[in-house]
Order: structure tokens, then sequence, then C-alpha cells
């Protein structure tokens, strides 16, 4: 066999180029075989039809036993090369493996353009919120949340994340998130036998938020929750910046040591009920 197919098999690095040099083993080998079944048919058919095989055999014999150990000596180093077409096909069926579970290259990230505002979304925890404001005796005022996110940047996304309780009528709140260009996102607070109850977003959210990153400049996110600080981590890996808005006094260390910035939410932010009503 050659040894130009076997130099090229080394000489490849990735799996790509590695599967063609095997395939041109493969089929150079091939060709060797057809070829020596070739030879073995001729020499076939000119014992046959040679009538000086008849006539004066002996010196016809000598140079025909001569020929058959040749093509025999072929054959053998053939058959030893013909194990390595196995071998080059176990090779080429686990490349093709290798590369079909590689994962295509991703696309490149949209980029914006010089002088464009930045992208940003919002990502509201209401649970998280309501509670932190409610320690104020206040409420978050979730128009000036998205009218100050939004200043000077373009808005893509606002969601906010809502648990609803049955036994409470949200309808009116749920209308006003809506009326203020907020996608919201419902599920129902879950109450086990022994009285307690879970509600949260928060895979939900993250889920969210790395599916539109690539998407965004600037992912911001009102929440004071502690548990969110590998998502911001992962965020910031992907590009975008992270902003927190959130209360000071209920929000995790950790969280704002992790985020790009920190914005503590202001009276500009809050409502305060009437004390009349």
């Amino acid at each position: 066999m050659s040894e130009a197919p076997r130099a090229a098999r080394a000489k490849a690095r990735t799996p790509e180029e590695k599967l063609k040099s095997l395939a041109e083993e493969n089929r150079h080998l091939r060709e060797r075989n057809l070829i020596l079944s070739g030879k073995v048919e001729e020499l076939e058919r000119g014992i046959r039809k040679d009538p000086l095989v008849a006539d004066s055999p002996q010196p016809n014999l000598e140079a025909l036993e001569s020929l058959v150990r040749s093509l025999r000596d072929e054959i053998s180093g053939f058959r030893a090369e013909h194990g390595a077409i196995s071998d080059l096909a176990r090779e080429v069926r686990l490349l093709k493996t290798e590369m079909a579970g590689r994962k295509a290259p991703a696309t490149e990230k949209p980029q914006r353009r010089q002088g464009e505002p930045a992208r940003v979304g919002l990502f509201v925890d209401v649970q998280n919120m309501y509670y932190a404001a409610r320690q104020l005796n206040a409420r978050l005022d979730f128009g000036a949340l998205i009218e100050t996110i939004a200043r000077e940047r373009r808005l893509i996304r606002a969601i906010a994340y809502v648990v609803q309780n049955r036994d409470i009528d949200q309808s009116g709140f749920l209308a006003m998130l809506q009326q203020r260009n907020y996608e919201v996102r419902r599920k129902d607070l879950k109450v086990r036998a022994d009285g307690s109850s879970k509600g949260d977003w928060d895979m939900g959210m993250a889920l969210d938020i790395l599916g539109l990153a690539d998407n965004l400049d600037v992912v911001v996110m009102a929440t004071g929750d502690g548990d969110f600080v590998p998502l911001v981590n992962e965020v910031k890996t992907r590009g975008p910046r992270v902003e927190v808005y959130s209360f000071t006094g209920s929000t995790a260390k950790e969280l704002v040591e992790a985020c790009d910035r920190h914005v503590e939410i202001h009276e500009g932010l809050l409502i305060h009920p009437n004390p009349a009503s």
C-alpha cells in the first residue's frame, strides 16, 4: 500500500481532515483488491486458453508458478491490509458519530451599531418587590420603573413574574401591568398539606433571561434575591451588563457584588398609600 494516504492521515488534525484521509485510504485498498482480482482472473483465462501449456508444460508451468507466487505474496499483503479496512471503517463510524455530536457553531450575536441606544430587557420578580416594598409601607411604581429603565435606551422586553393567590383578586393589578407594557408571567401559589406555601419564578425568570441575553446589551433585574447570583455571573460571560434594582435593606450582599450596577429603589419609584383612604 502506498504510504501517501497513511502520511496524509498522520498529518490530519481535525476530525474532518482525518475522515477525508481515511476515506482515501479505504478507496486505495479497494482499488488494490480489484487489480489483484483482475490479475488472478487473467491468469486463469490464460491457463485455459494457452495451447503451449499442453505442448510444452514445463517452462510454462515454471513461469506460471512464479507469477502465482508473486500474486500470492501480493494477496497475502492485501489480506493483512484488508483488516485495516475494517479498522478504517470503525474509525470512520466513530468520527462521524463524534462530528454529529459536535455543536453547530453559534450564530454571530447581533451587534449594536455605534450611536444606537443600548438594548435593554427588564425582568421583575414581583413577589420579591411586593414584600420588600411592604416593609416600607409602600408599593413599587411599575410605570415609573419601566420609564426609568427605558430612558435613553431601547426597551426590548419587560416581563413581570407574578405568583397568584387564588384567595386574592389580582385582576386589577395584572391589568395595570399590561397597560404599562409588561408581559405578565403567572403561576398559582401552591399550598402544601401542612399549611406552608411555595411559589417562585426563579427558574422561569432565569430561562427567559438566558434565552434573551444574546439580543440584549443590558439585563435589568428587579429583585433582591441572592439565589440569582449564579445567573448574573452567567449572563455577564455572555456579554450583557447586568443591573439590579432593589431595596437595599432586603437585598443579598452577594447579588450587589455580582452585578455591574446596583440601583437602590428610591422614593421616585414608590407609591405610598393615602393615609385618608
